[in-house]
């Protein structure tokens, strides 16, 4: 990607925030019309104050120049804090934007994405894009507009001058850049060899034992010192090239300096040009040198940013596949099949699981490992890709159905359920959850048998729990998670190794009873308990299936 689709991507999401953006082009501006206005009112006052030589004149001339300068400062602060303002929205939308694309990605691209430890150069170019590149996106255009308002000033003031000042502004741009550069390679050299005694000197470092056993500190000083003489003696030439770039960049921009001011004397013979006109002219042509360069500068560092964007920007084209002509789920019976499933996908011999489970039946799967028990998972709820065969819901692959559908209807309580670092109530309406009821949540906990425990919490259910909030314990964990099932009421149930445990007492009373009660239940348990009322027992491990 090259740096203007980059940037005009950019800028479109920028222009989210459009009346701030408005707002602040505005500004630009009006603090374009200000600056351009100082030489004006510099001739003003001096053509008051040495030709006109009227008092009443001059004193207005000084007013001027202040209310500019107020006006400038104004102008100056209002954009500060737009530009704060719109990088703030930006630094919440942008991150929001990329953490979303990577909620989508599908199971194969994620795991990529994890093995490549691509997730923390994402977020640090995210991070330098926010901190870095938005501001200076937005000080390009401020001197953008600052040189226009200024080519128009010194138009204004001497109209054959304009091109004459840009192609001095140029020439010493120009001239500097090619010293810069010339300068960094011969310090990045310097500092490579540097670099590389250095290196080598640690090394010598790590076999201090030896060196001690040896008695050789006195001779690996003398070493060093004279590696580092030998550094210092191969680059002295390098050294005597860059003071004579030095020189002669100096000597060539005092050379465009004297040119200037020779042809402007030139123009001012031939022409008449007055003391005023001539300061003011200078001054303008200062100041459009200065925006020029500043332009240039920031320019610069916008383009070594173009790689982090193009990142950014790259990863946000990803194609995920999840809902390609995948359809709606409307009506939900709960009746799942499945057809040749295989769950070992290392031994292809391994038997495969062909079951039909119908509506609200309540299968237990045991004598499994916990990869297959997991792959089994994964593939219901589409974590994972099914390698052969296929599962049905409702006499409908579940590839074809659209993911927010298929996951609205199914819930997992695992014994690893994790809690966010967000309120006991935050934590039981969570995600699609979020605008249930007060009434709904409260209805929720006392059927999952979590209210007693909640109820003790400092503030309820406004109590912060997780990581940075209250610790409760696993069995209280497992009860949030069946409550957050309860509030979701969704028409298939899994049940990841909590069906045996003793905080939930007879496991055809109580929680469990009520929480599987109308819902295709699948049970995963290798301690299967003779009182747990089924429909279907399946080993895993063979295939065998008791009624």
């Amino acid at each position: 990607m090259h740096f203007y689709p980059i940037y005009r991507r950019l800028i479109k999401r920028l222009a989210t925030q459009w009346k701030l953006s408005l707002l602040l082009l505005f500004i630009f501006f009006i603090g374009a019309i200000v600056i351009a206005l100082f030489p004006i009112a510099i001739k003003q006052l001096l053509d008051s104050t040495f030709l006109q030589k009227d008092w009443a004149l001059v004193q207005k001339s000084f007013v001027m120049i202040l209310m500019l300068g107020i006006t400038q400062a104004i102008v100056n602060f209002a954009g500060n804090y737009i530009t704060q303002m719109i990088s703030r929205g930006f630094g919440i939308n942008f991150p929001q934007e990329v953490l979303s694309k990577l909620l989508t990605l599908s199971i194969d691209q994620y795991e990529d994405f994890i093995k490549q430890k691509k997730s923390n150069e994402l977020f640090q170019n995210i991070i330098q894009i926010n901190l870095v590149t938005i501001e200076k996106l937005i000080l390009l255009i401020k001197e953008s507009f600052l040189i226009v308002g200024l080519s128009i000033c010194i138009i204004y003031l001497h109209k054959d001058f304009l091109l004459l000042a840009l192609l001095l502004t140029l020439a010493i741009i120009f001239i500097k850049q090619i010293a810069a550069d010339q300068l960094n390679r011969i310090n990045q050299e310097y500092r490579k060899s540097f670099n590389n005694v250095m290196h080598s000197s640690i090394q010598s470092i790590q076999h201090y034992k030896e060196i001690k056993l040896n008695q050789g500190q006195a001779y690996e000083s003398y070493r060093f010192g004279k590696t580092i003489s030998s550094v210092f003696e191969k680059n002295q030439p390098k050294m005597v090239i860059k003071s004579v770039i030095n020189f002669l960049t100096e000597i060539i921009v005092m050379c465009i300096i004297v040119l200037s001011i020779y042809l402007l004397s030139l123009e001012i013979a031939h022409t008449g040009f007055g003391f005023d006109e001539t300061i003011a002219l200078i001054a303008a042509t200062s100041l459009l040198f200065f925006s020029i360069y500043k332009w240039k500068r920031i320019f610069a560092i916008l383009s070594l940013d173009t790689k982090r964007l193009a990142k950014v920007f790259s990863f946000l084209d990803q194609i995920t596949d999840e809902d390609a002509e995948a359809q709606p789920l409307l009506t939900v019976q709960g009746k799942l099949q499945f057809d040749h499933i295989q769950l070992d996908e290392v031994n292809q011999s391994a038997f495969t699981l062909n079951l039909t489970i119908l509506p609200n039946e309540k299968i237990i799967f045991t004598q499994y490992s916990t990869e297959a028990k997991n792959r089994l998972i994964d593939f219901l709820l589409r974590f994972q890709k099914i390698s052969s065969g296929r599962i049905l819901l409702d006499n409908q692959s579940i590839d074809k159905i659209k993911i927010d559908d298929l996951r609205a209807n199914i819930a997992l309580i695992s014994k690893n359920t994790v809690l966010l670092d967000d309120s006991a109530a935050g934590n039981i309406a969570y995600g699609a959850m979020r605008h249930a009821t007060e009434t709904q949540i409260t209805s929720a906990m006392h059927a999952s048998a979590s209210a007693y425990f909640i109820k003790t919490m400092p503030e309820g259910l406004q109590t912060r729990i997780g990581k940075n909030g209250a610790q409760i314990q696993e069995a209280e964990y497992i009860k949030i998670a069946i409550a957050r099932t309860l509030l979701k009421n969704p028409k298939i149930l899994i049940l990841d190794e909590v069906s045996d445990l003793k905080e939930f007492g007879n496991p055809n009373e109580g929680i469990l009873k009520n929480l599987t009660q109308n819902r295709t239940t699948l049970i995963f348990s290798n301690n299967v308990s003779s009182e747990v009322n089924c429909d279907l027992i399946v080993n895993l491990e063979n295939g065998n299936v008791i009624k």
